[in-house]
């Protein structure tokens, strides 16, 4: 079992960055969902292309959705994306996935932009101070 003592190990002095500027830690899934990043964006890139539906519905009685529907459902799918891609290592256990289920990065070791954002700015500037030191001792 992890304790809040135990650390993923120290990124490479060229290790890749979060949103924010914080090398990701060396750990397998926490890099993955960073690399998925760009391919989430095409994936906005793609809903928002679909601004109606291919074909109206009084054209065809095999598309039931109304365009006000489809437009809903296609604006879901964009926040569902939205709030599931990694933005930065989380503030609170740095990336060691110790977290509670609850709260942090619910044991991801990365948070989205939202709960970034709405992480208190005090643990913001601490989280970021702490891997600037990081970068200037390695």
């Amino acid at each position: 079992m992890k304790t809040t003592t135990d650390h993923p190990p120290h990124p490479a002095d060229d290790a890749p960055l979060d949103a924010v500027g914080v090398p990701i830690p060396d750990d397998r899934a926490i890099r993955q969902a960073f690399a998925l990043r760009s391919e989430a964006a095409g994936w906005m890139r793609d809903l928002s292309a679909l601004k109606s539906p291919p074909v109206k519905a009084s054209e065809s009685d095999l598309i039931v959705l109304r365009p006000q529907e489809y437009e809903h459902l296609i604006g879901q799918a964009r926040t569902l994306i939205k709030h599931g891609i990694a933005y930065a290592v989380c503030p609170t256990c740095r990336g060691d996935k110790s977290c509670d289920p609850r709260v942090g990065c619910h044991g991801r070791g990365w948070v989205t932009e939202w709960e970034w954002k709405n992480t208190s700015e005090l643990r913001k500037a601490q989280h970021l101070a702490r891997a600037a030191r990081r970068r200037t001792t390695a």
